[in-house]
């Protein structure tokens, strides 16, 4: 069985998304565009049913139909489709995994990659002071949080992480000195 459904803002209660899903797509936060992350997080959701559906097809046709009207009474949706296009049961082929798997492999691999996110990672938050409510939030986090805690590393980790460790050094001390001749 499908539906059709609507995510509301929390705080106005007006309707930003349309979706088409099964199960409990309507709830999940996953697999969502930036834009919709960002009112959810900021402003909360409540997700309705609008229709049930035998087939998906018919789902998705709804979908297209509902973002169409919303559209059309100036309802600003996060959505970045007209709808209709689901990809439920989509089965990626081998060449589709295989690219998927070297970039990842390659971004997991390059330390400078892992360095360079790393770094900018931290710019990031540079100058900015975690709100009393969100430093409430990461030590409630942390609360209970023991799988290390007594855990020794092993002789083989230890040294996986010295060698990593070693390359990154060099790598960014090779990086500085290029940058220090050319100026």
């Amino acid at each position: 069985m499908f539906y059709t459904y609507i995510h509301f803002r929390k705080d106005s209660g007006l309707p930003f998304y349309i979706g088409k899903g099964k199960g409990n797509r309507l709830f999940t936060k996953t697999k969502r565009n930036t834009h919709w992350k960002n009112i959810a997080n900021k402003h909360g959701f409540k997700a309705e049913i609008c229709s049930q559906w035998n087939t998906e097809n018919e789902a998705l046709e709804h979908e297209k139909f509902l973002i169409a009207c919303f559209k059309d009474i100036g309802t600003p949706l996060v959505n970045m489709t007209d709808g209709g296009e689901g990809t439920s049961g989509w089965i990626p082929s081998e060449e589709w995994r295989n690219k998927k798997s070297q970039s990842q492999k390659v971004n997991f691999m390059n330390p400078m990659l892992n360095e360079q996110s790393r770094i900018k990672s931290s710019n990031s938050r540079l100058g900015k002071a975690h709100s009393e409510q969100h430093k409430i939030n990461i030590g409630k986090a942390s609360l209970g949080n023991k799988s290390r805690t007594g855990l020794k590393n092993s002789i083989q980790s230890n040294l996986q992480r010295a060698i990593t460790m070693k390359a990154i050094w060099e790598t960014k001390k090779s990086t500085e000195e290029k940058n220090h001749e050319h100026h």
